[in-house]
Order: C-alpha cells, then structure tokens, then sequence
C-alpha cells in the first residue's frame, strides 16, 4: 500500500469525459477491476474479490477492461471445440457481473472495454459489415450491460475521477517493462490502467511541487492458461480514495497463493479462497457435439443467463468453504 496523496492538478478540458465525485463530504471509494477474461478467470481470485468487495462496500466499482477473452473470434488461431464458444462466454460474463451488481447495491458501475471485449466487434466489422450497425449485437447489448445497471464508456473516450485519468491500456505503446514510467512520460497524467496483468506504479515530483503517479492493475484471469506457461503477473484490484477535491490515495489489492489458497489481508482481516486444482473448471463440462464443416465438434454446454434467473437466485453469494461448487460453476 502506498500511503501518500497525489495533489497534481488537472487542467479542466471540455474533450474530457469527468464523472463528478458524488456529493458527500467524506472520502470516496473506488474499486478497480480489470483483465478477468472470463471464462478463462480464476476462480479463487474472483471469489475472493467478490467477498472482499461485499466487506468493504465501495461507492464505485470500474470495470476497466478486458472481462471477456472472446478467444473463438480472436486473431490468433483457436482449436475447433471454441468456434461455439462465444454464446457460453457471454453468458457467465453476465451471471457473474450480476453476482457483483447484487453484492454492492450501494455501488456506481461503470465499464470500458479492452482489446479482449472488441474481439467480436471487429470480427463483425471484418467478416460481415452489413450486421455490426445492429444494436442487438453491440457489445453493450451482448453483455446486457442496461439491465445490470453499468455505464458503458466507449473503448477510446478519455475520463477521469477526480484527478485520475482511467483507460484500459492497450492504446498505449509503453512495451513490457517499466509500464507505468514509460505511460507518465508518454501521458504527462495521474492515470491508472489494466492490460498489462501486473501491479506496477511510478510516482515523479516535478519540480513545482505537483506530484504524479500511474499505475497498472492486476489480473483475475487463471494462471495457467495454455498460452502463459511462465509470466509475471500479479493476481488482485485496486482500490483508490479520493477526497471531495479530487485528490486520491492509490491502494494496489494485490492477492498471493499459500497453502493451496488465494489469500489477502486486510485492517489484519483474512480474506481467502481455496484454488480448484489446477484452476480449471471444478465440473465436467457437458459437451454439446455439432456438425461443422463435416467434422464433429464438442463444446460446452451453455450457461444459464442473468436475464433468465429468478432474482433470488441471482444473488445468492458463494459459500466460502467451497468455492469450487459455488454460483455459475455449481455441478
């Protein structure tokens, strides 16, 4: 945790998108989310986060990018059992956000999507131009963004909270190492970002006084997903406060693994959730085999979605002694 407050001013610009600090008198809370990828999350780390974030109750939680992986419709190649994917994808990204929504009912939402979440936009504008104009297939209809009750924030519009710019990331040339220096002598801003699946920050003193800081959030998606056989990401949120002017405190939530837990502590309070083996899913999928261009093809069975589900079933939080058999992952 870093305990200093960042007091730089921010130059008022009409191009800007500023969500005002809500009108109290007392410190604002932010919760940062980012880089989940469901349905390639952990699932420990998602819990934990769902649980922490029930605790200490948040005025706003951002979801700042990256909540879907959308691998069928991405540019790399897929295997053939995620060509049917995508439906399934949709559908536990909304039952878990509904979860979230339940769980902090005192909370403003807002979304803005990264490179993962567009996948499906430019595939459409890509392979089939005439039907990406179609409300019905926007990524804020997809998601059923409305319904939970999120504000969208378009992929490339600048906003900020107080004094902290928020942006996913992938915009930015800023490489792999030393992300969040080469982000302030790109930008110049306090700003926060995801994309880069680490916690990071980089705080400068200019020599007027005005101190600056950015920094990168963690990630929430499974560790041991095929493609990263060995990284450095950090698995966690953020959490930022902000005083009535603006000014705000940058605290990285960053979770560690022990004991076969995902664990972190907070005011000295445990927080924990026990890893599912490897951290794929805790259930057989059941498989759905389809015919696609003459060869049988399995993929699973698609989730229930929000929309679909009794409101009190919605909102039933996980049991924290089996996380593996809790909410969407049920047997």
């Amino acid at each position: 945790m870093i305990n200093c407050w960042y007091t730089s001013p921010v130059v008022v610009d009409s191009t800007y998108l500023s969500h005002p600090l809500m009108d109290k008198e007392y410190i604002m809370l932010e919760a940062i989310i980012s880089d989940v990828h469901f349905p390639d999350h952990s699932i420990a780390a998602w819990e934990l986060t769902l649980k922490l974030l029930s605790k200490i109750k948040p005025d706003a939680i951002t979801l700042l990018g990256d909540l879907l992986d959308e691998d069928c419709v991405g540019r790399w190649p897929t295997k053939p059992e995620h060509l049917t994917t995508l439906q399934w994808e949709f559908d536990v990204t909304n039952r878990e956000l509904g979860r979230l929504v339940d769980l902090n009912p005192q909370a403003k939402f807002r979304f803005q999507p990264g490179n993962h979440d567009i996948r499906v936009e430019h595939f459409l504008q890509s392979k089939a131009p005439e039907l990406a104009s179609l409300r019905s297939l926007s990524l804020e209809s997809l998601m059923g963004l409305e319904e939970l009750g999120i504000e969208f924030i378009a992929e490339d519009q600048k906003w900020r909270i107080g004094e902290l710019y928020h942006s996913h990331g992938h915009l930015f040339k800023a490489g792999s190492v030393a992300v969040a220096r080469n982000l302030y002598k790109q930008l110049g801003v306090n700003m926060i970002v995801g994309h880069w699946h680490r916690h990071q920050s980089h705080t400068e003193t200019r020599y007027n006084g005005r101190s600056y800081l950015v920094a990168v959030n963690g990630t929430l998606q499974n560790f041991s997903v095929k493609y990263a056989h060995h990284h450095s990401w950090t698995a966690g949120i953020t959490l930022i406060d902000y005083t009535p002017s603006g000014h705000f405190k940058y605290m990285p939530v960053q979770y560690f693994h022990e004991d076969g837990y995902v664990r972190y502590v907070n005011n000295g309070e445990l927080f924990q959730e026990l890893l599912c083996g490897s951290e794929k899913y805790p259930e057989q999928k059941k498989e759905l085999v389809i015919n696609i261009g003459g060869k049988n093809v399995k993929a699973p069975k698609a989730a229930t979605s929000r929309s679909n589900q009794n409101r009190k079933q919605r909102g039933s939080s996980s049991n924290s002694n089996e996380p593996c058999t809790s909410g969407l992952f049920a047997v």
